[in-house]
């Protein structure tokens, strides 16, 4: 297979991706593609991604041996890509761009025969941009919590500082030098289920 590395804006920041193409691909074949969505601690270049992490790209590597073209990539906060997490919206605004910059920029790609597998808080961001994009034709998730404020109140009941170490690293950016810790905390929207409009 080949692998090619990628960068793609989002949020405008920037991100890195890897997508492979089988080897036995030729113009001007389109091929099935399926995204790999990482959760939390993204899978390219983090090392808290650990094993899990290089799982999830073996499982990229492994769909394009079977005649796929599979990616996998770091969005907004992951890794060794720009910008702060701070909510799974950005998770699923990465993966709209990530799906896109591959359609357009990925001949081997055929964007209406497209797979996501999504891990954890990818699988969220799977489930929420599938339901307004009819070329994504399968999902799998893995390990998805099903009420992300969960993890929100695991974070604050822990009282370990996590938003105030990411309110710290947030204040720098452009985006933030004008609000609060405030802003930001209530910047981590809370997901009660998958149904339409049921946003907190």
């Amino acid at each position: 297979m080949q692998a090619t590395k990628f960068h793609f804006q989002s949020g405008g920041c920037r991100c890195n991706g890897t997508y492979f193409v089988p080897v036995a691909w030729r113009r001007p074949m389109r091929l099935p593609t399926i995204v790999v969505v990482p959760g939390g601690t993204g899978v390219l270049s983090s090392p808290k991604g650990g094993d899990c992490g290089q799982g999830l790209i073996e499982l990229a590597k492994h769909f394009a041996s079977d005649r796929f073209v599979a990616c996998c990539y770091d969005g907004r906060g992951q890794g060794e890509a720009e910008g702060i997490r701070s909510g799974h919206h950005l998770a699923v605004e990465d993966l709209e761009v990530a799906l896109a910059w591959l359609r357009e920029n990925v001949d081997a790609v055929d964007g209406r025969r497209v797979g996501v597998f999504g891990q954890s808080l990818g699988g969220m961001a799977a489930v929420m941009v599938a339901r307004g994009d009819d070329g994504i034709r399968s999902l799998v998730l893995w390990g998805v919590l099903p009420r992300y404020s969960v993890w929100k109140q695991k974070q604050e009941r822990a009282g370990d500082g996590t938003f105030e170490k990411l309110w710290e690293k947030a204040s720098k950016e452009p985006d933030w030098q004008d609000k609060t810790i405030e802003d930001f905390v209530r910047s981590f929207r809370v997901m009660h289920s998958l149904v339409p409009g049921t946003w907190e």
